[in-house]
């Protein structure tokens, strides 16, 4: 996950999501993977928004901010994520969706 962090950064933005799924798919069905995996879907969701492919990063950004809560309740990261939550409604044009995650 650590590499598909680097490339996301140099804007290799394809080749970072192929790392994160390789990384997920290696990592599916271990125990201990909630908050790793709501990273990983975090940086995913990340790369459609800047691909402007909004629906995928509100999924993403979705399934980030649920197992965050599961494991680590509210905190700093589980706030950024429901504002990026909020802000792919406003970007979608969901005004009162985006309005509850602010």
């Amino acid at each position: 996950a650590k590499l598909g962090q680097i490339y996301r950064k140099t804007r290799s933005i394809d080749e970072a999501m192929e790392l994160f799924d390789e990384a997920l798919q290696m990592r599916n069905g271990l125990n201990d993977n909630e908050l790793w995996m709501s990273e990983v879907m975090l940086h995913k969701g990340s790369i459609f928004e800047h691909k402007k492919q909004y629906l995928k990063s509100l999924t993403c950004y979705e399934e980030s901010l649920e197992l965050r809560k599961s494991v680590a309740g509210e905190d700093e990261v589980t706030a950024d994520t429901m504002k990026r939550v909020g802000e792919i409604h406003r970007l979608r044009g969901s005004y009162d969706q985006s309005i509850e995650h602010f």
